[in-house]
């Protein structure tokens, strides 16, 4: 798995930076994390955990080097996580 170490860098020292990025308009804080999902073990290259209450959670698949079937890739990746 190819990551991208400068993103992870900066999520983890700003996990808000993600949030003001995408200028998504949601409130609270949120801590970073990279993640293990066991089962079929899947990595994400980062998870956004709101740490001061109710809200959404985020996570992140980096893309940072050129992959022609990236989104095929997303969409498997994103269909076969179990719902717990």
């Amino acid at each position: 798995m190819k990551t991208d170490s400068l993103l992870h860098e900066v999520f983890q020292f700003d996990p808000q930076s993600l949030i003001q990025l995408l200028q998504l308009q949601l409130e609270g804080r949120y801590a970073f994390e990279s993640i293990t999902i066991k089962t079929t073990e899947k990595r994400l290259d980062g998870f956004f955990k709101r740490i001061d209450g109710e809200g959404p959670h985020l996570f992140l698949e980096a893309q940072g080097y050129d992959d022609p079937k990236v989104y095929w890739r997303l969409y498997r990746e994103i269909s076969t996580l179990k719902k717990r």
